[in-house]
């Protein structure tokens, strides 16, 4: 099964691919984020805790990777000062999502 993350690079889509890693639920893992550093390290860290537990390909991809995915989990936001509410958040991962969704 291959499983795209868009959004990868943060928290919450790091801590998804190795949960979906270590439990086995994937044998593909592809990445999507803007901040390509942060997710190869995130990347790196995920291989480097399964290594022996699971053998699942986890890989920073781009859009094209989209093609084939068999789920698709879309955890990106904008990046907003963390005093920000979550109705000052909103309109901006709106247009994101839109943005996202006419990719998938």
């Amino acid at each position: 099964m291959k499983i795209t993350i868009i959004g990868g690079g943060g928290t919450l889509g790091s801590c998804t691919a190795y949960t979906l890693a270590l439990m086995g639920l994937a044998d593909e893992i592809v990445m999507l984020d803007k901040n390509r550093n942060l997710l190869q390290a995130h990347i790196m860290d995920i291989n480097s805790a399964i290594v022996g537990v699971q053998n699942v390909n986890i890989y920073a991809g781009d859009d094209h990777d989209l093609d084939g995915s068999d789920i698709v989990i879309q955890v990106a936001g904008v990046a907003l000062p963390a005093t920000s509410t979550h109705e000052e958040m909103l309109h901006g991962n709106v247009l994101l999502g839109k943005e996202i969704i006419a990719k998938i």
